[in-house]
Formats: C-alpha cells, sequence, structure tokens
C-alpha cells in the first residue's frame, strides 16, 4: 500500500483517474489492519464478559462503528491531502485583486543567449548584441503598454534572463507585477537534466507561480511576451470552468503538437503539469497535446481542454528562435 502511494506521489501520476483507486487500496489496507489487530482481540474480551445473544448484537454493531469510523478518520486525514497533491489553493476562491479572477502571464527573454553571434557573423559581436537586446527591451515594452492602456488587467511578467531593464521601466507601475530570476545550468530541481527550451519556458512560468502568488487565481493564462492579443478580455471572459485546460487553436495533428505560445490551466494545477514537463523532457508543444487528446499512443488523456477561437495579432510578429512571421494564435 505505502509502495503504492510512494510511487504515485514520487512520480506525480495522481490525477483524477486514479484517485479512487488509491481510496480502495487505502480501504481494503486498514480492513486488513483492522481484523487482525482490533477485531480479534475485542471479540475474545466480549465472549467472556457476556451472554451468546447479546454478544452477537453489541458486537456487530461495535464493530460497524469502529470500521466505519476508522475510513472516516483516515480519508479526512491522508486520503484527501494526497488525492489533493496538486492543489495548492482553494479554487473556489475569489481573488480581490482582479475581477476576471484569471492570472495574466507574459513570459519574456530581453538578454538571450547570441552563442550564434561570432565573427564571422558581426563585425562588432558586442554592438550587435547590445543592439538586439535594446529591440528586445523595445518589443516587449510595446507589448505591455498596449496591455495596461487597453485593458485594466494585473500584467504579471517573468523574465528568465536576470535582466531587470524591464523591471525598471515599470517600477512605479502598480499593475505590472516583475519578476526576474536567471537559470545558469540546465539542472532542475537539482538532479534533472534538461537543456530545451520547453524546460526554461515551464520553470518561468513555475516561478511565476511561485512569486506572484497565482494560487489565488482560478486560472492562469500564459502568453509568450512579444504578443498582444488584442481581444485577451474576450478570450479570458470565454472560459469555462468545465475545461481543465484552455489551448491556442492552431494544432498539428500530423506531428501530434499543439502550439504554446498561449497556455491556459487551472491555478491549481500549474506547478504540477509544469514539474511533470521538466521530468518527462518533452516539448511543450507534444507535453500539452497528450494532455487532452486521444490518439493511437494516449488512449486516456487525463484532461478537458477548451479551444480558444483563432487570434488575429495586429500586427505581423517574428517569432523567437526561427524568426518566422506570425500573423495569427
Amino acid at each position: 500500500m505505502f509502495l503504492i502511494l510512494n510511487f504515485a506521489l514520487q512520480y506525480e501520476i495522481i490525477t483524477k483517474y486514479n484517485k479512487k483507486i488509491i481510496l480502495i487500496f487505502a480501504i481494503i489496507f486498514f480492513i486488513t489492519i483492522y481484523i487482525t489487530i482490533i477485531f480479534k482481540p475485542i471479540t475474545i474480551i466480549m465472549r467472556n464478559t457476556i451472554d451468546n445473544n447479546s454478544f452477537e448484537f453489541i458486537n456487530n454493531i461495535l464493530n460497524l462503528l469502529i470500521l466505519v469510523s476508522i475510513i472516516i478518520l483516515f480519508y479526512l486525514s491522508i486520503i484527501k491531502k494526497i488525492t489533493n497533491l496538486e492543489k495548492f489553493s482553494d479554487e473556489n476562491k475569489k481573488n480581490t485583486d482582479d475581477p476576471m479572477n484569471t492570472a495574466l502571464v507574459l513570459t519574456t527573454c530581453v538578454n538571450a543567449k547570441k552563442n550564434f553571434m561570432t565573427k564571422s557573423f558581426s563585425e562588432d559581436v558586442e554592438k550587435e548584441i547590445e543592439n538586439d537586446l535594446k529591440e528586445r527591451v523595445n518589443l516587449y515594452k510595446n507589448v505591455i503598454d498596449k496591455y495596461l492602456e487597453r485593458t485594466n488587467l494585473t500584467i504579471h511578467v517573468i523574465e528568465s534572463s536576470g535582466s531587470n531593464a524591464l523591471g525598471e521601466i515599470y517600477k512605479d507601475n502598480s499593475r505590472v507585477k516583475y519578476y526576474t530570476f536567471k537559470l545558469d545550468n540546465p539542472y532542475f530541481f537539482y538532479n534533472i537534466y534538461n537543456e530545451s527550451t520547453t524546460a526554461y519556458e515551464a520553470y518561468s512560468i513555475l516561478n511565476a507561480y511561485e512569486n506572484f502568488n497565482l494560487s489565488k487565481y482560478s486560472k492562469v493564462l500564459k502568453i509568450t511576451g512579444r504578443y498582444f492579443v488584442p481581444n485577451i478580455k474576450d478570450i479570458i471572459n470565454s472560459l469555462k470552468e468545465e475545461a481543465d485546460i484552455y489551448v491556442q487553436n492552431t494544432v498539428y495533428h500530423d506531428s501530434l503538437s499543439q502550439r504554446c505560445e498561449i497556455i491556459g490551466m487551472k491555478s491549481y494545477l500549474c506547478p504540477g503539469l509544469m514539474v511533470s514537463v521538466i521530468k518527462k523532457r518533452e516539448i511543450m508543444e507534444r507535453f500539452l497535446y497528450d494532455l487532452y487528446y486521444e490518439h493511437e499512443e494516449n488512449q486516456n488523456p487525463p484532461y478537458i481542454a477548451q479551444r480558444i477561437d483563432l487570434i488575429k495579432l495586429e500586427e505581423p510578429v517574428k517569432r523567437g528562435g526561427d524568426g518566422q512571421t506570425i500573423e495569427e494564435l
């Protein structure tokens, strides 16, 4: 029993599908303990003190009460905590800061690694890097300003390169929450090696969740910081409570991948999902796809997804990494 629980906890595989299995195992385990340790001693004592008719009646009632009490106490004290492993907050708790009760998180990377910038690429590498940094700051500032001007949302900006350039710009703006960190090596949680951009993105979302206290929100909606979504308020208002995760419109079924410039989820699911994607060493696009889409290699997807309507950007945006021009999400 305890080996099973330990395995489930270690690999974070407790979902809405196996909570009942864990509870059933726990009940069987405690019934066995009850019969071997409690039931027999009580029976022996009662047989020696009262007559047979009274013994049968009292024995049945007493044992039933003890058994029910053990099951209830065990469920309240242990099982409820275990099955809520990924529930870091009360999902029904209304956030007092934001009437939409959805945290808007923008991921940014001002001072990106530019290992490709060598003498063969540019005659003045340092100046090229400096120009790139300024371009990125201006790009992100332009997007943040639009969210500030055209919505009343609080903007949570998580910066993954250690730069404080954007933090200085918005330090006096109460609607911009800013946190910067820098991950110098691809080792996560002390022993998990993962050098993919997916791992860095997931770790950024984890940092945002912790440092912005996003557990107070019902939902978390992450948008890559270079994209301004003009109908963001309509999108947030359209998010249904029945869904566990919220995915953008573009999906590639042939490659089993879900585009992830926008990722939404119930707040209490956020830490568990982001830790899982780092541990599994999968790319985010495939990880998200398998969370909700049933296919030959994924017969029982664990979550219900809501697909966001296609988003038309106001102006084309060059995607980070491959430089592809994006006009819709």
